[in-house]
């Protein structure tokens, strides 16, 4: 994956929380979703869901665990293991991004999220995998 960004909620809420205006949300999982190549970086920027997959089987993954994620260094967190999506049950065609959501249904705030290095079509019957180490979020 490219570097990730922050979205403009994350840099919003980080701000307000460090500056005393507010309390950091609360967050008690942190999932991982999939935008098409019909998603814009201006638009995950402001944290629109238009273009994440849907149908055929898909479901947001979820990532907050020690034994998904490794500790973070030098402004850098890796998965620890592999991510596995559902079994498409139909075509998701070109998948071009990945956002880190705050609930795992259809709906909820996006954190970050960043371009893949090469979009993947995933047809019917095959299943979006993360190698270990080829997530990594960035804060720079």
């Amino acid at each position: 994956l490219l570097m990730s960004r922050a979205t403009n909620q994350l840099e919003n809420d980080t701000l307000n929380a460090l500056f005393g205006r507010a309390a950091f949300p609360s967050i008690s999982h942190l999932y991982l979703g999939l935008w098409s190549s019909g998603a814009t970086a201006a638009a995950l920027e402001a944290g629109s869901l238009i273009s994440e997959i849907s149908g055929g089987n898909y479901a947001r993954v979820t990532l907050h665990s020690t034994q998904v994620m490794s500790a973070a260094s030098g402004g850098a967190i890796p998965n620890a293991t592999e991510i596995i999506f559902p079994i498409a049950s139909a075509a998701w065609n070109t998948i071009a991004w990945v956002g880190l959501m705050n609930t795992g249904g259809t709906n909820g705030t996006m954190y970050l999220y960043s371009s893949l290095s090469s979009p993947v079509n995933i047809g019917s019957g095959e299943q979006f995998r993360i190698a270990a180490s080829n997530l990594v979020f960035t804060c720079d």
